[in-house]
Protein backbone atom coordinates (compact mmCIF):
# COMPACT_ATOMS: atom_id res chain seq x y z
CA UNK A 1 0.00 0.00 0.00
CA UNK A 2 1.33 3.58 -0.93
CA UNK A 3 0.61 6.66 0.91
CA UNK A 4 1.08 8.85 -1.34
CA UNK A 5 3.11 9.22 -4.49
CA UNK A 6 6.03 10.01 -4.71
CA UNK A 7 7.30 13.38 -5.76
CA UNK A 8 10.13 16.03 -6.03
CA UNK A 9 10.39 19.90 -6.29
CA UNK A 10 13.16 22.34 -7.41
CA UNK A 11 12.80 25.55 -5.92
CA UNK A 12 14.76 29.08 -5.55
CA UNK A 13 14.80 31.24 -2.80
CA UNK A 14 14.92 34.69 -3.70
CA UNK A 15 16.71 37.64 -2.58
CA UNK A 16 14.10 38.48 0.08
CA UNK A 17 14.51 34.60 1.28
CA UNK A 18 11.46 33.35 0.01
CA UNK A 19 10.79 30.05 -1.97
CA UNK A 20 9.81 30.08 -5.34
CA UNK A 21 8.70 26.91 -7.07
CA UNK A 22 10.54 25.89 -10.18
CA UNK A 23 9.35 22.71 -11.01
CA UNK A 24 7.57 19.44 -9.72
CA UNK A 25 7.94 15.75 -10.96
CA UNK A 26 6.56 12.76 -9.63
CA UNK A 27 6.00 9.10 -9.89
CA UNK A 28 9.38 8.00 -9.03
CA UNK A 29 12.01 7.56 -6.54
CA UNK A 30 15.96 7.13 -6.56
CA UNK A 31 18.45 7.42 -4.10
CA UNK A 32 20.80 9.79 -6.17
CA UNK A 33 20.22 13.01 -8.10
CA UNK A 34 22.49 15.35 -9.59
CA UNK A 35 20.56 19.30 -10.26
CA UNK A 36 22.03 21.61 -12.74
CA UNK A 37 23.22 25.05 -10.79
CA UNK A 38 20.49 26.70 -13.15
CA UNK A 39 18.14 24.25 -11.27
CA UNK A 40 16.20 23.62 -14.77
CA UNK A 41 18.16 19.97 -15.48
CA UNK A 42 18.25 17.05 -13.43
CA UNK A 43 19.75 13.86 -13.75
CA UNK A 44 18.55 10.87 -11.74
CA UNK A 45 20.00 7.87 -11.57
CA UNK A 46 18.55 4.21 -11.57
CA UNK A 47 17.89 2.09 -8.46
CA UNK A 48 20.27 -1.62 -8.45
CA UNK A 49 19.57 -3.47 -11.03
CA UNK A 50 17.15 -6.77 -9.60
CA UNK A 51 19.15 -10.02 -11.05
CA UNK A 52 21.91 -10.98 -12.82
CA UNK A 53 22.68 -8.85 -15.74
CA UNK A 54 21.87 -5.52 -17.35
CA UNK A 55 18.40 -5.67 -19.20
CA UNK A 56 16.02 -3.34 -20.74
CA UNK A 57 13.77 -3.06 -17.93
CA UNK A 58 16.16 -1.62 -15.52
CA UNK A 59 16.90 2.09 -15.92
CA UNK A 60 20.13 3.07 -15.65
CA UNK A 61 20.61 6.84 -16.20
CA UNK A 62 17.17 9.20 -16.97
CA UNK A 63 17.36 13.27 -17.86
CA UNK A 64 14.39 15.66 -16.88
CA UNK A 65 14.29 19.12 -17.82
CA UNK A 66 11.98 21.50 -15.44
CA UNK A 67 10.54 18.10 -13.87
CA UNK A 68 9.67 16.35 -17.36
CA UNK A 69 11.69 13.74 -18.83
CA UNK A 70 13.94 14.17 -21.68
CA UNK A 71 15.42 11.15 -22.38
CA UNK A 72 16.16 7.38 -20.48
CA UNK A 73 18.99 4.63 -20.45
CA UNK A 74 18.42 1.24 -19.84
CA UNK A 75 21.43 -0.30 -18.01
CA UNK A 76 21.20 -2.51 -21.24
CA UNK A 77 21.83 0.35 -23.25
CA UNK A 78 24.87 1.71 -21.27
CA UNK A 79 26.87 -2.32 -20.64
CA UNK A 80 28.85 -3.14 -23.22
CA UNK A 81 30.16 -6.55 -21.83
CA UNK A 82 28.02 -8.55 -19.47
CA UNK A 83 30.93 -10.68 -18.53
CA UNK A 84 32.05 -7.31 -16.30
CA UNK A 85 29.16 -7.01 -14.43
CA UNK A 86 29.29 -7.42 -10.73
CA UNK A 87 26.99 -10.03 -9.21
CA UNK A 88 26.06 -10.00 -5.87
CA UNK A 89 23.07 -12.72 -4.27
CA UNK A 90 20.75 -10.21 -4.84
CA UNK A 91 21.25 -7.75 -7.86
CA UNK A 92 24.39 -6.46 -10.11
CA UNK A 93 26.38 -3.89 -10.13
CA UNK A 94 26.38 -1.67 -13.28
CA UNK A 95 28.58 1.70 -12.46
CA UNK A 96 32.64 1.38 -12.38
CA UNK A 97 32.06 3.24 -8.92
CA UNK A 98 30.67 0.54 -7.37
CA UNK A 99 32.67 -2.16 -7.84
CA UNK A 100 34.15 -3.13 -4.51
CA UNK A 101 36.21 -6.26 -6.32
CA UNK A 102 38.18 -3.83 -8.38
CA UNK A 103 37.49 0.13 -7.04
CA UNK A 104 37.91 2.38 -9.71
CA UNK A 105 38.67 6.11 -8.15
CA UNK A 106 38.42 7.78 -11.50
CA UNK A 107 35.01 6.71 -11.71
CA UNK A 108 33.19 9.54 -9.84
CA UNK A 109 29.39 10.26 -11.13
CA UNK A 110 30.13 14.13 -11.81
CA UNK A 111 27.08 16.73 -13.47
CA UNK A 112 29.74 20.16 -14.50
CA UNK A 113 28.94 23.43 -14.55
CA UNK A 114 28.72 23.17 -18.07
CA UNK A 115 25.92 20.35 -18.10
CA UNK A 116 28.24 17.52 -18.75
CA UNK A 117 27.09 14.52 -16.65
CA UNK A 118 29.83 11.80 -16.95
CA UNK A 119 29.52 8.44 -15.44
CA UNK A 120 32.10 5.00 -16.13
CA UNK A 121 30.10 1.36 -16.43
CA UNK A 122 31.72 -1.03 -14.80
CA UNK A 123 32.77 -2.37 -18.62
CA UNK A 124 35.06 0.79 -18.42
CA UNK A 125 33.53 3.10 -21.05
CA UNK A 126 33.05 6.66 -19.86
CA UNK A 127 30.34 8.97 -20.99
CA UNK A 128 29.55 12.18 -21.25
CA UNK A 129 25.97 13.16 -21.69
CA UNK A 130 24.58 16.60 -22.32
CA UNK A 131 22.34 17.27 -19.24
CA UNK A 132 20.14 19.66 -20.85
CA UNK A 133 19.53 17.06 -23.90
CA UNK A 134 20.19 13.47 -22.53
CA UNK A 135 22.00 12.99 -25.59
CA UNK A 136 25.20 11.15 -25.11
CA UNK A 137 28.35 13.42 -26.51
CA UNK A 138 31.21 10.96 -26.28
CA UNK A 139 31.14 6.90 -25.41
CA UNK A 140 35.01 6.31 -24.67
CA UNK A 141 35.59 2.50 -24.47
CA UNK A 142 38.71 1.12 -22.65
Amino acid sequence: MTDREAFGAAYRIDDDGNFTELWKTSGWYSFEVFLSADGKYLVRMGSFGVGKQPEKKDLGIAFYKNGKLLKAYSTADLVKDNRKVVQTASHYMWLARDNYEKPDPDAKLTLEWENVFRLKTIDGIAYQFDATTGQIKEARRP
